[in-house]
Parts: C-alpha cells; sequence; structure tokens
C-alpha cells in the first residue's frame, strides 16, 4: 500500500511470504539481513512461530559487511551450518540491504550447491513488495526443481494450492478443507505448502485437479497444467449453497466420481437478511469471492462488494463486481466506509478501526493473518462449509 498507515500495519513482506512458503518443506532457511530483523519475520509475521519453530538462519550483516562486503564469510558461515544439520536443501534469502547494496544471491547458490551436492535457491526478495509475491517465487521455484511428468496420474486425487497460514490461518481451517474433500470421496494428494512433506510436493504432478484456494498459487496452477496436463479450480466452498456448487463443478470436472448427494440435502435454515442489504468484503481475493458468494446465496444480501490490499486481476473478470477495487492506499479504506453505508462489513479486525461508533454496521470478524500477525490468528471463526455458514450466521442474527 502507498503512504502513510495511520490505523494499518503492512502487509508482510515479500521475504516472508518465502519463509512461509518453505515452512514446512524441511529446509534450511537463511535470511541475509541484520540478525535483529529476523524477529519482523519469526514474532510478528509468521504465526507458527509461537508454537512450532522453523530452522531459520540470520546471515547478522552488520555496517562492515554491507561497507566492504564479505560474501566469503556469508559463505563459510552457511557451509558450516549446514554441515550440522540434516535438511534437504537450503533457501537463501534477500531482504532490503543486500538488495540496496546489490549483492549476488545468485552466484553464492551456485558455489554453495557445487560446494555441498544439495539444491540451494536463491530468492533476490526487496522486503519492497508484499507477502504474496514471495509466496508465489517460492511455489514456482519448487515446482521447476521437484516435478517431473507421472507415469500416471492418482484417480480422484487432488492438490491444494495457496495454502500458508498467512492467508489460511491457522491448521484447523484446512483441516476442515481436507475433511470435505475426503467426504466427497476425493483423496488430497499434496497441499502446497501447509503441512505437506517434500516428498508429497515432489509426487504434485500425479494429481487430476488442482484446487486453488489463495491468488498466489494461480502461476503455480498454470504452470502445472501447462507442463503436466492438470485442471484447476480456482474457489473455495464457504458457506452451504457455495459449497454444493464447489463440489459439482469438482465433479463435473472429475466425470461424475465426486460424492455430491451431502450437499444436495442440506438447506440453509436461517432467515434471510433485509431486501437492499450491502455488504463489503476486505480480504485476500479468492476467500472474498468465496465470502461474497456465501452472503448472496446463503443469506440473500442484494449488493456484495470486494476490496483488497492485494491486486484483484487474478480473479476472472466474470467474476467480479464493476465496484470492486485494489486499495491502494489507507485513504482508499477510508473514503469508501466513511462515504458508503454497508450494513455488513467482513474483514481482519483492524478494518473495525474505520467503522465509525454511529454506523449501524455488523462486523463479521476474518482475520488475515498477513496483515494482523499472530493476534488473531487462534480467535474463533470459520468459513469453509457448513461451520463457515454456522460462523456467518451467529455473526448476522445472533
Amino acid at each position: 500500500m502507498k503512504g502513510l498507515h495511520h490505523l494499518l500495519p503492512p502487509l508482510a513482506a515479500d521475504y516472508t511470504g518465502i519463509c512461509s512458503a518453505l515452512y514446512d518443506l524441511d529446509a534450511m532457511i537463511v535470511l541475509h539481513n541484520p540478525s535483529g530483523c529476523m524477529r519482523t519475520v519469526t514474532d510478528i509475521d509468521e504465526p507458527r512461530w509461537a508454537s512450532r519453530r522453523a530452522s531459520f538462519f540470520s546471515s547478522g550483516l552488520n555496517e562492515s559487511n554491507v561497507i566492504f562486503g564479505d560474501d566469503d564469510a556469508f559463505f563459510g558461515n552457511i557451509v558450516r551450518t549446514f554441515q550440522g544439520t540434516d535438511k534437504k536443501f537450503i533457501a537463501l534469502v534477500s531482504t532490503p540491504v543486500p538488495a540496496v547494496i546489490g549483492m549476488d544471491m545468485n552466484d553464492i547458490a551456485t558455489r554453495l550447491e557445487s560446494s555441498l551436492n544439495v539444491p540451494v535457491f536463491a530468492f533476490n526478495t526487496t522486503g519492497f513488495e508484499n507477502y504474496s509475491c514471495g509466496i508465489t517465487e517460492a511455489y514456482l521455484a519448487l515446482a521447476k526443481h521437484y516435478l517431473s511428468s507421472p507415469q500416471e496420474k492418482k484417480p480422484t486425487s487432488v492438490n491444494i494450492l495457496g495454502a500458508t497460514p498467512l492467508d489460511t490461518g491457522s491448521d484447523r481451517h484446512l483441516n476442515m478443507l481436507v475433511s470435505l474433500l475426503e467426504q466427497a470421496g476425493l483423496t488430497v494428494n499434496a497441499v502446497w505448502t501447509m503441512g505437506s512433506r517434500l516428498e508429497d510436493i515432489s509426487r504434485s504432478s500425479c494429481a487430476e485437479l488442482n484446487i486453488v484456494i489463495s491468488h498466489t498459487a494461480l502461476p503455480l496452477a498454470q504452470f502445472m497444467e501447462e507442463h503436466f496436463g492438470i485442471p484447476y479450480i480456482q474457489s473455495l466452498p464457504v458457506g452451504m449453497q457455495p459449497s454444493a456448487r464447489f463440489f459439482a463443478l469438482i465433479d463435473k470436472m472429475m466425470q461424475g466420481t465426486v460424492s455430491v448427494e451431502q450437499w444436495a440435502e442440506k438447506e440453509t435454515d436461517g432467515p434471510e437478511l433485509p431486501q437492499g442489504s450491502r455488504a463489503l468484503i476486505i480480504g485476500e481475493p479468492v476467500m472474498s469471492y468465496g465470502i461474497r458468494q456465501c452472503l448472496i446465496n446463503d443469506f440473500g444480501v442484494d449488493d456484495v462488494q470486494v476490496a483488497s490490499l492485494l491486486p484483484l486481476n487474478m480473479i476472472p473478470e466474470t467474476d467480479r463486481g464493476s465496484n470492486d477495487f485494489t486499495i491502494e492506499k489507507e485513504e482508499d479504506l477510508e473514503n469508501l466506509i466513511g462515504h458508503n453505508h454497508f450494513d455488513i462489513i467482513v474483514g481482519d479486525p483492524y478494518f473495525k478501526n474505520f467503522i465509525g461508533t454511529k454506523k449501524q454496521t455488523a462486523f463479521i470478524s476474518l482475520p488475515h493473518p498477513a496483515l494482523s500477525g499472530n493476534e488473531y490468528y487462534q480467535s474463533d471463526y470459520a468459513y469453509f462449509g457448513e461451520p463457515g455458514y454456522r460462523y456467518f450466521y451467529k455473526s448476522l442474527f445472533q
């Protein structure tokens, strides 16, 4: 976002996105930064750090390193550290300082690969882009290195693409999605990249379908479709009727192999909102459009607008509303909420700061950890399937 922030923290940076995407993959992750700056990732941006640590290391850049350069010392420290671990690859992650002084991360990665005989990925992140750029870059690097054409496809198997706590939230939300897929008779082959092992990721190309649950994974889905012929859908089963449509679409793409009867039997039992109700959703694009369908189809909201801190160009134009837009500066959001009446606003608790005390607006809290870190990470909320419907119902009518 542009401009000065008064009410919102900045989104997590691109190097945090790299770290989050690789967190569960048994990697040695080296941030080339001043040692104190590691806390930005571990204590603020990455919610899992509080309960489960990953192998993060800082190069401990100091003033002398920056002025005179000392790539050999950086190289030697990584070699010595890696030899004391059993990690499967190394990720070198740049931050603003090495980006500004023009350090050659690719050359260091090449030297390390030759010396250690292990995959080494160099990510030339700058800290000037948001987390989604880093996640996308990490996904594509993994795909290009570890994926190959399978001998045969695994029937009724799917990959979940775009699962990181920065967008998805805690493990329980992802577990709920996996459970819904398994109840429909599907096998989850791999999750990119939350909770899966590197071995699972390397077998991703044998899946029949990719399910993209975050805009960060769309380039990965397109890469896998081009190189391995795996079709994809970009959708989330939020609430009741959208979940039914979600599984009907998968069933159609898999030629009738999915169990959809459970959704045909379920109906929403709550009242609809008054005619003319308006809602605003602020969040990650794919999730926001899933929630939009829930509010329209499950609760009868007439006008649902999406505004995101992230680009909406990853969403098909046919799904976007004429008033949907990307928030470029904090003032945009202040003007949107201040000059319009919305009966419902859905978004991270930080967005509640923009609602005046006189406004009669129902606020539905849906934390976005890439914005608020671990502050609301463990709060009680849901969005997938029937639990998601119940959460929105409770927020609106109780």
